[in-house]
C-alpha cells in the first residue's frame, strides 16, 4: 500500500498492522516516527486520502507547535501531583514540562467513533505518571485534541462517552461529576 507522503506502507504480520519505515518529524526535533495503521484494510489498494490528508498536516507542523501542550500537560501534572503519591517527581514551577516528555517512536492513526475524523495517537513517556503514561492526540493531524493519561481513545468525548468534551483537550476529574 502507498501513501502518498509516506511511501510505502507494509504489513507487520508481528502487529497486524500497516506500519510506515520510521521518519524524521521535524516538528517533534526530528524524533524518529514510525506510523501505524490499525485500522486500515489489507483489501484496499492504497491509503484513504483522509489518512494521508491527516500525514501531511502533521508533517508540515512548524516547531514551535507543541508550544500549545503546555497549559494541558501543567493541568495534567498538576493533577497527579496534587494526589500526593510519594514516586511523584516534583517539576519546578519555572520549569519546560516538555523537558519532563517523551514522545514515544510510533504514531498510531485513528479514526474517531464516528469514522468523520483522523487522529494521530502518540504513547508518550512523562515524569509525572508512569504508570498510565501520557497520551497526546492531534485532530486531522493538526490540532490538539487530548492530553492526559493513555487510555487508547482519541478525544475525550469518546473516553468519556460525553459528546460535549469532544474540543476538552484536559479533563480534570473534577470537571466529570454531575
Amino acid at each position: 500500500m502507498k501513501s502518498m507522503h509516506l511511501g510505502d506502507i507494509t504489513l507487520d504480520p508481528e502487529e497486524e498492522c500497516f506500519v510506515s519505515a520510521p521518519r524524521p518529524i521535524a516538528s517533534l526535533g526530528d524524533s524518529m516516527i514510525r506510523f501505524i495503521f490499525e485500522e486500515i484494510d489489507s483489501e484496499d489498494d492504497g491509503l484513504p486520502p483522509e489518512y494521508d490528508t491527516a500525514i501531511g498536516n502533521f508533517l508540515v507542523l512548524p516547531s514551535d507547535c507543541t508550544d500549545g501542550l503546555r497549559p494541558h500537560l501543567w493541568a495534567y501534572y498538576r493533577e497527579v501531583a496534587a494526589q500526593g503519591l510519594d514516586d511523584i517527581e516534583a517539576i519546578e514551577p519555572d520549569a519546560d514540562i516538555l523537558d519532563s516528555i517523551e514522545f514515544g517512536t510510533d504514531a498510531a492513526l485513528v479514526p474517531d467513533s464516528d469514522e468523520t475524523e483522523i487522529y494521530l495517537s502518540f504513547e508518550c513517556d512523562c515524569d509525572w505518571e508512569e504508570e498510565h503514561s501520557l497520551q497526546i492526540t492531534l485532530r486531522n493531524g493538526e490540532q490538539i485534541a487530548k492530553v492526559g493519561p493513555y487510555d487508547g481513545h482519541v478525544n475525550n468525548a469518546d473516553a468519556y462517552d460525553r459528546p460535549e468534551l469532544k474540543d476538552v483537550v484536559y479533563v480534570r476529574g473534577s470537571d466529570l461529576s454531575d
